[in-house]
């Protein structure tokens, strides 16, 4: 592993999506628990998030085989692309009231 934080998320966003992004600041904080019930390697962890604002830079969406789907949302659908409201979903909200689009 890289430590350079930022060198390791832009690394892990182009792996993940082929996309190049400048990494700006943090603008959220949430955390995630691994269900105990699951047999994921890390069940009952629980993980820190913190979401960044990026910027793209250049590439097209490929996803990597850890994802089965993506999804672009603006300030208008992002609301009605959640089931459940999860961190991601809030992340969104306070970006959105941040960031004007």
């Amino acid at each position: 592993g890289e430590r350079d934080f930022i060198k390791s998320l832009q690394r892990e966003v182009f792996e993940e999506t082929n996309l190049k992004i400048k990494v700006d600041r943090p603008f959220f904080t949430s955390f995630w628990e691994f269900s105990k019930g699951s047999n994921h390697r890390n069940k009952g962890k629980k993980i820190f998030l913190l979401f960044y604002y990026c910027t793209y830079i250049s590439g097209e969406v490929k996803i990597s085989s850890e994802h089965d789907w993506f999804k672009w949302v603006n300030k208008k659908n992002y609301m009605s692309s959640f089931i459940n409201k999860n961190n991601i979903f809030y992340a969104l909200t306070e970006y959105f009231k941040i960031v004007k689009t």
